[in-house]
């Protein structure tokens, strides 16, 4: 027998918490036996424990508790059994994101390694990394994301349930055995899932091979054996699993670690499988299915227009439409200059790649806007039109290095290359000096605690019941794939055992404070930039060594970063942990040799970079920029503006003044939310173009809508599932207009609407001039 309730707006998917959870802090239920006719009583005396705090929550009001849900304390939907001990989380109300999205309940008997599982994990985790490499050796744009298939999973998983006999072999037994053992579940639709991301996700070990094969061959090491090259793929992406074990007391269990990214997959996948409940209000009388197939339909449709019919809607620079003709106004509105003023009507450009809206916190918006526009609006057109360190006389965007005029030994980068560079190194240093500032003393108290001694948090006191995978199984697997990476990247030339190991120190190092930061808000610095300069000051001239370097210590922040994330994952939706890490385990593996079989197949037989110029030219990228170039010269005393290492110095150490500062005057309270490096964390995204100046201004417009506008309750029932599904239907409107036409060279009659560059003077210079670069 299940009790249903009804907690105010929260429904049956939303799960909130149904007391008062801080007039309740460390009690437990008795194992007493709870049958419907003592319901009321219990009702009665949790009023009255609502009644005795002035505690006045914002989304569980007590004067809206009308009836009471077992179901949020317990693990099974039947009343009549004694209660396990369950301790409310009296931090959980301090996330008001986690409140409608992770399930407080569980039901240890719900089952998630299945045939069904097995089988679709391992196909979908194939197929985009199958996909995806092919695509990337032919030079091809379009990305298979493991968002792809979070809604196709549902309905394959329902269908097999459907068509699978339910016979059991080995029936009582202690391995029973069926392929059909019943209807499919929530939490094999989350292990399916995780299996699916980490097999999409990147192996850049492959690249490393790509590279060595793009080099002369008098500069390139000897190929290795097919095996020797798959163990050393393989280790690079393992050895990410054994600093992701290391840190899961620091970034996984800890119930403020909320990892916000995994909330808009949450909501698909239990708006999915569970079932609303009649009473919950709704927006235009929609249920979350019925919403969410509404909103991908739109999408759908709607996304064959600037993709494919009408691309201007994209940038729609209307202000270059006006006046093409003049420069400044070229520079200050085009799509390929500051894009001021310019209102993009298309999704994904306001959501690139894996890019969701709301996930951040209001606090981290308004951090990222100031950063935004103090940078973009301010600080770059004004150093630019003043002419400072002659940047008129280049364009004000572009990737591109240009010769100084009567110092031809020197090279000078465009104003946003620059000051974008030097004010995010100055921020990746802020994220180090901010962690041990204001977080250090958390740090080592998640350090010093275990899983199941933090009675506090309901999620870790259901996770806890499963067994968890072995801290020393995660030490076994990192000392075992760091040494396979030494000896194989040592005896191949590609790089000396020492700087593997340095490699790997450097990358755990950054792990830390990045994944910190993701936990907490769901905004992800990319360190890739320091990373190539760090390797560039190394491996000066070596570019295969500097090739190695940047792949093992980026690869493995990378990786490490997705494990915990689906560690994390797991940890809401209450999946065995020693599950999830085999599932993963399994899903790597199996990315990592279909990415390696596919490369290699590529360059042996159809892009042969032997002979093949284009082939050969494509990888000769960043790696060969940063070996070559001299850095001091294009970025460190001896470059044209020295004065911006200062800058850099200025903003790592900003957070010491913040700390200062919140000490002396405590009462401040916005002090507290100053983030240097969320602040200035987005701007490499500028170098892109019109994608990284259009979308910070939408996101925030976004954001204030739906944080300060719309109601609550709308919010916690729709927004993330709207910004999941907005992205899940373009992503699928573009695989089709993807391999119907662009595959095949098709496009859409030429119109005045797919014109491709209606602001030419958006790449000048000041003066209207085209400077030559020295690329």
């Amino acid at each position: 027998m299940s009790i249903s309730a009804s907690i105010g707006k929260q429904d049956q998917v939303d799960c909130a918490t149904t007391i008062n959870v801080k007039a309740v802090r460390r009690r437990t239920i008795n194992n007493d036996s709870i049958n419907t006719d003592n319901i009321n009583d219990f009702i009665t005396a949790n009023s009255q424990i609502n009644n005795e705090s002035n505690y006045q929550d914002k989304h569980v009001k007590s004067e809206h508790l009308t009836t009471f849900e077992l179901n949020d304390l317990a693990t099974t939907d039947n009343i009549d059994f004694k209660l396990t001990p369950v301790l409310i989380d009296v931090e959980q109300s301090s996330f008001e994101e986690t409140l409608g999205v992770v399930p407080n309940t569980d039901d240890p008997n719900v089952l998630c390694l299945t045939f069904r599982s097995w089988t679709l994990g391992i196909i979908c985790a194939a197929i985009p990394a199958v996909i995806n490499t092919y695509l990337f050796l032919e030079g091809k744009t379009y990305i298979f994301f493991g968002d792809h298939f979070v809604l196709l999973i549902y309905p394959v998983g329902r269908f097999f349930a459907w068509i699978l006999p339910t016979h059991t072999w080995f029936k009582n037994r202690r391995f029973a055995f069926s392929l059909n053992p019943g209807p499919f579940t929530i939490k094999e639709h989350t292990v399916i899932y995780s299996m699916i991301y980490m097999g999409a996700q990147s192996v850049p070990a492959v690249d490393l091979f790509i590279y060595r094969a793009s080099l002369p061959e008098n500069e390139a090491p000897s190929a290795p054996h097919y095996i020797i090259g798959l163990l050393l793929v393989i280790s690079t992406q393992m050895i990410a699993f054994g600093l992701a074990g290391f840190l899961r007391r620091l970034l996984v269990w800890p119930s403020e670690m909320i990892w916000p990214w995994n909330f808009p997959f949450m909501v698909v996948i239990r708006t999915l499988n569970e079932t609303e409940s009649p009473l919950s209000t709704r927006w235009l009388g929609l249920t979350r299915r019925r919403f969410l197939v509404f909103v991908l339909t739109i999408s759908f449709v709607y996304r064959w227009f600037p993709s494919f019919i009408f691309p201007m809607l994209t940038t729609f620079p209307w202000w270059c439409l006006i006046k093409p003709s003049s420069t400044r106004l070229s520079q200050v509105t085009g799509p390929n200059g500051l894009a001021m003023g310019l209102f993009p009507l298309d999704w994904l450009t306001i959501a690139p790649g894996q890019i969701f809206h709301l996930i951040p916190p209001w606090w981290a918006y308004v951090n990222m806007i100031i950063g935004f526009v103090l940078v973009a609006w301010f600080i770059i057109p004004i150093l630019y039109y003043c002419n400072v360190a002659n940047w008129a006389s280049l364009p004000v965007t572009g990737l591109n290095t240009y010769p100084v005029i009567d110092h031809s030994d020197q090279l000078q980068r465009t104003i946003t290359v620059a000051i974008v560079n030097y004010i995010f190194w100055g921020s990746c240093l802020a994220l180090f000096l901010h962690t041990i500032l204001f977080h250090s003393r958390d740090l080592w108290k998640y350090a010093r605690t275990s899983l199941h001694n933090r009675q506090n948090d309901v999620h870790c006191t259901l996770i806890g019941k499963y067994k968890e995978a072995p801290g020393w199984v995660f030490g076994i697997l990192f000392t075992v794939t760091l040494l396979t990476a030494c000896l194989i990247c040592h005896f191949t030339h590609f790089l000396p055992w020492y700087y593997v190991i340095t490699a790997t120190c450097i990358g755990t190092a950054f792990i830390v404070p990045i994944g910190l930061l993701q936990a907490l808000s769901g905004i992800f610095i990319d360190p890739s930039y320091i990373v190539y300069f760090i390797s560039g000051f190394i491996f000066h001239n070596q570019p295969m060594q500097l090739a190695t370097f940047y792949i093992l210590l980026y690869g493995m922040q990378f990786q490490a970063l997705g494990i915990l994330t689906n560690f994390k994952l797991a940890h809401h939706m209450k999946v065995s942990p020693q599950s999830m890490f085999i599932t993963q385990i399994t899903a790597t593996i199996i990315g990592a040799t279909m990415n390696f079989i596919i490369m290699q197949y590529e360059i042996s037989n159809v892009c042969n970079v032997n002979t093949n110029v284009t082939c050969r030219t494509q990888w000769l990228g960043q790696a060969t920029t940063f070996a070559t170039s001299d850095l001091n010269k294009l970025y460190g005393l001896e470059s044209v503006y020295p004065s911006l290492i200062w800058v850099m110095v200025a903003v790592a150490v900003l957070p010491l003044f913040i700390w200062i500062a919140h000490k002396f005057w405590p009462q401040i309270k916005w002090l507290r939310f100053i983030h240097i490096p969320i602040m200035f964390g987005y701007l490499p995204n500028l170098q892109s173009g019109a994608s990284g100046y259009l979308s910070l201004p939408m996101w925030f417009l976004l954001g204030f809508i739906f944080y300060k506008v719309i109601r609550r309750w709308w919010f916690e029932r729709y927004a993330f599932l709207l910004v999941m599904i907005l992205s899940i239907g373009s992503y699928y409107a573009d695989f089709f207009i993807y391999f119907i036409f662009t595959y095949r060279n098709a496009t859409f009659p030429t119109w005045w609407g797919n014109q491709k560059n209606v602001c030419p003077l958006a790449t000048a210079s000041a003066n209207g001039s085209f400077p030559t670069t020295s690329d």
